[in-house]
């Protein structure tokens, strides 16, 4: 057991400062080679971008797996890590 990653946490975007005027989803696909649970999701949240999260999983049949959130305005600037529960 242990935790995989899919970005190591010293790099940052590139431009890391983008002011988001409406929501914006975002995604990334990834498979698996061994039976594995995602228990939490880290992003990179910009210095101007202060608002609440929403972090969903789905599974490949499109079933959604986990979600998480955060309040806006509680995260300072970095990496973010939202818990996922089912």
């Amino acid at each position: 057991a242990g935790t995989s990653t899919l970005f190591p946490p010293t790099q940052v975007p590139a431009n890391p400062v983008v002011e988001d005027v409406a929501p914006v989803e975002l995604g990334v696909k990834f498979t698996v080679d061994l039976p594995s649970e995602v228990t939490a999701v880290s992003f990179y949240r910009g210095a101007g971008n202060p608002g609440g999260y929403l972090v969903r999983v789905w599974g490949p049949d499109g079933r959604l797996l986990g979600s998480g959130s955060t309040t806006p305005g509680t995260q300072a600037p970095g990496y973010v890590s939202v818990a996922l529960s089912a």
